[in-house]
């Protein structure tokens, strides 16, 4: 493979040998350049045929140019230039000037600009987006009423499509402000039913205590990072302790 400054060359061994080079360029004005070789110094009578074919030309129309010491050429021992002005694939024909006798020379060739001799191989295409799919959280509660034994409560939440993490709240709404009185935080993985257990705070055990039959409505809120949080409006439901529970069999 040839690239951009490189250079290539051939020489004829046998008579009636005739060279076919492909280039795929991808700029203008590419050039190459063809020189005429030989390990015979007293052989100054020969010369090199090269045929230029643009690309989408017809192939009766090459450009032809020549190289070498023989008669009529003596000012092209330097090779001799053609540049391709428009990207693309193009083809030269390297001859010698008597196929008969071809044998012992032959030619080389220098590339400038960027050039392959292969078109070039097309981009793979970009990879799809990888779809994100968000966790998604649903209550598996039997009702709506949650019972503390003492001062917390049990919530079953189940987990689905992906992993999920965040945190369960109570909280009550007053007309001012609304109040957190119980927290708790949670990871399941997908398909995972999991307990969680909230404690409440001082100020919750307060409420709940002074609440009409020891009953205190909330809302449950529970986030979940990366998806869409689930809220259920829930009675609270304080239990005697079994002290009381006890003296209140007693009497």
């Amino acid at each position: 493979m040839l690239y951009c400054g490189g250079s290539y060359s051939d020489t004829w061994n046998a008579e009636g040998e005739v060279d076919w080079i492909a280039f795929y360029t991808t700029q203008n004005s590419a050039t190459v350049v063809m020189h005429y070789a030989s390990g015979n110094t007293s052989d100054e009578s020969r010369y090199i045929f090269a045929r230029f074919f643009e690309a989408g030309s017809a192939p009766s129309k090459p450009v032809e140019l020549h190289s070498g010491p023989g008669s009529g050429y003596s000012t092209e021992l330097q090779g001799v230039a053609y540049t391709f002005e428009n990207p693309g694939l193009h083809y030269v024909e390297v001859s010698p000037d008597d196929e008969d006798e071809s044998s012992g020379f032959g030619y080389s060739i220098e590339l400038s600009g960027e050039w392959s001799q292969t078109p070039p191989v097309a981009a793979p295409p970009p990879a799809p987006p990888v779809k994100v799919v968000a966790p998604k959280i649903r209550l598996a509660l039997a009702g709506s009423r949650l019972k503390l034994p003492r001062h917390s409560v049990a919530v079953r939440i189940g987990c689905a499509h992906a992993s999920c993490s965040g945190s369960i709240e109570l909280v009550r709404q007053t007309s001012t402000k609304s109040e957190v009185f119980a927290k708790a935080t949670y990871s399941l993985v997908p398909n995972q039913v999991g307990r969680i257990v909230l404690d409440l705070t001082a100020q919750g055990r307060r409420m709940l205590a002074h609440a009409p039959g020891h009953r205190l409505a909330a809302t449950l809120l529970v986030d979940v990072d990366g998806g869409k949080a689930v809220k259920k409006r829930v009675l609270l439901v304080a239990l005697p302790s079994k002290k009381a529970h006890s003296r209140h069999r007693n009497h």
